[in-house]
């Protein structure tokens, strides 16, 4: 388990590394352990946030956390939900799951049919002519196997040769499962048309992820993306008529909505199931009733994943779409709804114990204030601007300099540092594995990875 810190430094959020501990499968009592001895040097009061990823007993140890923070210092953890990246990458398991193609076992088939036999990858570029393999499928980072498929689908013919002719005994016939697996996929007349809607689906989902990878704060634009996130797959599932009631800008209702109804779904005939999906049905063999049953299964595909997004992903916490306040776009194409939900938002915080009643109006004066200067400031700057290229940290920060805004600053900086996912943590699970060597010690591999955090931050060896 690793511990990671975010604060303000020079008006900007930092993440840093603090240390690891190895618990193997942890108990939430043995979390609860090693994280109050990870953070028996910090103000605890402080503590606004714990994020994680989400596994059952990781939330039986927030609960757990949380109730001992109230006990000891009476205020209560912001909570939004568990890493908006794993959510994504399960979501799409479940919609791959849900369609029962068993994508994931043929990938992994063909990576391991010819992994660890020099003599099938010689017989395999004998009859085929060619040297490209396949790329080896991960299980648990689902959204990152859009190139594995699309090695898979550059060598299908390849593959059909090599089973051809294992058939005609031209070649030694494997005795091991994975070839068993991949010769039975190879019958499949749709199994190319079932890659592309896998492809097709996971390169609409890839671009959050791209996006959220980051150490920026960029919880005030998670309920404006994965709205379009989510319309973006409602519109191949399910009817414009409904899509069109529900408007453009109002995500809330999109997340509302009812997908499970079938008067709200598209017939299976009117599913989209992209262009290359679509081609490679139309070419296939099959007959009218293998075309049905795959595009039933395509979109059993998209509904699941859905289902899943909408239930787990952060948008479901109303802090969430609370924090969209802070959005520049917003804050210039709709003030009112932002002093809306700013409202909303200190209510929340005050409920918490993080923020003082007695500071809320004056918040809400300085924040007019600040939308008020927006026009001399520049609106273009506002409306232009890119989080993910920009800083919301940097940027707010340089508009609230001024005295007058002193208590929206604090306020600002108490929602910019809430952590919109485990991008950091994730990165040093792969620091600890390259700094690993036989028998290092635990306070080792603390001290190298600190060596490795202060590097980073300094921007470098040289510096």
């Amino acid at each position: 388990m690793d511990f990671h810190v975010r604060f303000w430094k020079d008006d900007k959020v930092i993440t840093r590394y603090i240390g690891s501990v190895f618990l193997g499968h942890g108990s939430a009592d043995d979390l609860m352990h090693h994280f109050n001895e990870g953070i028996k040097d910090l103000p605890v009061h402080n503590i606004i946030q714990i994020s994680m990823d989400g596994p059952n007993v990781n939330l039986k140890f927030f609960e757990m956390i949380k109730k001992q923070i109230f006990n000891d210092h009476g205020v209560t953890l912001l909570n939004i939900g568990s890493c908006g990246l794993h959510v994504m990458h399960n979501s799409f398991k479940c919609g791959v799951q849900a369609s029962t193609w068993d994508i994931s076992s043929l990938m992994s088939s063909l990576y391991y049919l010819f992994k660890d036999s020099p003599a099938r990858r010689e017989d395999y570029q004998k009859v085929s002519g060619s040297s490209v393999l396949p790329l080896k499928f991960v299980n648990h980072r689902w959204m990152e196997n859009v190139g594995v498929v699309e090695r898979a689908l550059l060598i299908w013919k390849n593959i059909e040769t090599y089973v051809k002719k294992v058939q005609e005994k031209e070649v030694n016939k494997p005795t091991c499962k994975s070839y068993e697996v991949v010769a039975t996929m190879v019958k499949d007349p749709l199994v190319k048309a079932k890659m592309e809607f896998f492809r097709y689906i996971a390169t609409h989902l890839q671009p959050f992820l791209g996006h959220y990878q980051t150490d920026r704060p960029m919880v005030p634009f998670l309920m404006a993306d994965l709205g379009q996130l989510v319309r973006g797959l409602m519109s191949k599932v399910i009817k414009d008529d409904v899509m069109k009631e529900i408007g453009p800008e109002s995500t809330q209702k999109l997340f509302a909505l009812d997908i499970d109804d079938k008067k709200n779904q598209v017939t299976y005939s009117k599913v989209d199931l992209g262009f290359s999906a679509a081609k490679e049905l139309r070419q296939a063999k099959v007959s009218d009733k293998q075309s049905m049953e795959f595009k039933l299964q395509s979109k059993d595909f998209v509904l699941a994943t859905l289902r899943k997004i909408m239930m787990k992903s952060p948008a479901t916490y109303s802090v969430v779409r609370y924090l969209s306040m802070l959005n520049p776009k917003e804050m210039v194409s709709n003030p009112s709804l932002c002093k809306s939900r700013l409202k909303k938002c200190l209510g929340h915080f005050v409920s918490c114990g993080r923020v003082n009643e007695r500071d809320c109006d004056c918040i809400i004066q300085q924040y007019d204030a600040l939308l008020l200067n927006i026009p001399s400031i520049g609106t273009s700057m506002f409306a232009d601007f890119n989080p993910y290229l920009d800083r919301l940290d940097e940027f707010l920060m340089t508009h609230l300099k001024n005295q007058e805004f002193e208590k929206l600053r604090s306020f600002v900086k108490l929602c910019l540092v809430l952590s919109h996912g485990q991008a950091d943590v994730e990165r040093g699970f792969s620091v600890n594995k390259k700094v690993e060597v036989e028998n290092l010690k635990e306070e080792s591999v603390v001290a190298q990875r600190l060596i490795c955090d202060y590097v980073k931050n300094v921007g470098g060896i040289k510096k």
